[in-house]
């Protein structure tokens, strides 16, 4: 609960991220839509769901962020 405009603590979790999903969205840029590809990563351990695009998977996973194993 948020009392008194405090900001909500976020959790102590060191995320385990593995991908979950993959997607495609499309954006109207006035003149045509765009597709735009979004992969959706979720950490094993407390079930927070991320979107990211390909630059940011790909540098994730080349951190080591990212279980390459997914069961």
């Amino acid at each position: 609960m948020n009392f008194f405009r405090r900001k909500r603590e976020r959790s102590l979790c060191f995320h385990e991220w593995k991908i979950c999903d993959f997607g495609v969205d499309y954006e109207y840029n006035g003149f045509s839509e765009d597709a735009v590809d979004y992969y959706e990563i979720g950490c094993s351990k407390c079930g927070t769901i991320r979107k990211i695009d390909e630059y940011e998977l790909s540098r994730m996973c080349s951190t080591g962020m990212i279980a390459r194993d997914s069961e």
